[in-house]
């Protein structure tokens, strides 16, 4: 048994309710944890300096509300994984949560009162796979199982693969593909993200001239975190990459998605400015989670990428649906064009097309592939898109407004 797998974790719990806090060590005392608890008056950053690995703090406090714990904990640069109790409205639910990825928590997942044993070993099973990935991840992390594979970006008004999408993938060799959220948890608890992503961006400038000498000539997308894109002479690195690979940078996007790129805003808006400047394209996946739309204009976004979880939603929930429809026309004010990912059924294309969008990404398209299998799609997505009926402007494509 590793040394990481026979300790305990220890939860800090934070309420100023004693039935509450008696409850909750019932709670998470059956599930295994060591229990800290602080107690109304007690000095926080004592507690934290104990280094805890979860946190679970109640939203609704008389004299410190879940808020004010939230940002005093940054304000002692804890990185700690948080769960939230609160019997508070989804919409209030949903404001917190953007409120701690601000500020750079990652949010388990929320407890409503009273809670069991079951709803808490459920939100935390990940804290031990985590442990368990980055033992595994420093291990592999030279074997050759993390790679690239790549997914087309086809536009149906003009029948063909516009960019391919380089997707970083970690091969576990007992465990199969290992969910791209949680490897990149597990490459930045092992402080390694920015490394492997230079190695990656790397191979995807390789494989895309790989894939020019086959006849596709082709942009290539790379996504990056704020590890990379905040570090001082990360443009100039990057330009220096494509110069000594031959790519024209012209011809990169870097992706970001809206959840990171708010972790240390005015560093990576610097540098995606400084690449803008210079012809590289900087595309934004949007949930609408973090990023207000108006937002959108400060950014120097060639593209605005839709979320799978907010075209999922607008099938089932009219509010998220609204706001797609009001961030798609607004981007077309702002003259973005607007890509939805992660397009899996007719239903999702169909509420797409009526939207006027022609640019997609997912599986119901092509499934992300190594190259070998990227080059095979290539060869055949004119006729595959013929075959769906999409090359050519969609005929059911309107214009719609909230």
């Amino acid at each position: 048994m590793t040394e990481a797998s026979a300790r305990k974790r220890k939860v800090l719990i934070i309420d100023d309710d004693p039935d509450v806090l008696e409850y909750a060590s019932v709670v998470f005392s059956d599930c295994g944890f060591d229990l800290m608890i602080r107690r109304p008056g007690e000095d926080l950053v004592a507690k934290l300096n104990q280094l805890p690995d979860l946190i679970v703090v109640d939203l609704l406090m008389p004299s410190e509300d879940g808020i004010q714990v939230l940002h005093n904990m940054a304000k002692a640069d804890v990185k700690c994984p948080v769960l939230v109790v609160s019997m508070c409205s989804e919409e209030v639910l949903r404001s917190a949560r953007a409120v701690a990825q601000m500020l750079n928590f990652e949010v388990l997942g929320f407890l409503r009162k009273p809670f069991y044993k079951e709803d808490v070993l459920r939100l935390t099973s990940s804290l031990r796979r985590e442990e368990q990935g980055t033992a595994e991840l420093r291990r592999l992390v030279n074997s050759g199982r993390i790679v690239n594979h790549y997914q087309p970006v086809v536009d149906v008004q003009r029948g063909r693969v516009i960019r391919l999408e380089a997707l970083s993938r970690f091969h576990h060799p007992k465990s199969g593909i290992i969910a791209p959220m949680e490897f990149l948890r597990w490459s930045r608890r092992l402080r390694i993200t920015a490394a492997l992503e230079r190695r990656l961006t790397k191979q995807a400038l390789d494989d895309a001239k790989r894939i020019e000498e086959k006849g596709f000539r082709l942009p290539m997308s790379v996504n990056l975190s704020t590890e990379t894109l905040e570090q001082p002479d990360f443009a100039d690195r990057m330009e220096k990459l494509c110069r000594q690979q031959r790519f024209l940078l012209s011809q990169l996007t870097i992706e970001i998605s809206e959840n990171d790129l708010h972790r240390n805003l005015i560093p990576v808006q610097s540098n995606l400015t400084r690449l803008a400047l210079r012809g590289c394209s900087v595309s934004l996946e949007y949930g609408g989670e973090v990023f207000s739309k108006m937002q959108l204009e400060n950014l120097p976004l060639a593209e605005v990428k839709l979320t799978p979880s907010l075209v999922r939603d607008c099938i089932k929930d009219d509010s998220r649906r609204n706001l797609l429809i009001s961030v798609v026309n607004h981007a077309d004010v702002l003259d973005i064009p607007v890509t939805a990912i992660g397009v899996e059924s007719p239903e999702e294309l169909g509420l797409l097309l009526d939207l006027g969008l022609t640019r997609f990404q997912g599986h119901f398209f092509c499934e992300d592939k190594q190259f070998e299998g990227a080059l095979y799609y290539l060869h055949r997505a004119p006729e595959q898109l013929a075959e769906l009926g999409l090359a050519g402007p969609p005929s059911r494509a309107s214009s719609i407004r909230p």
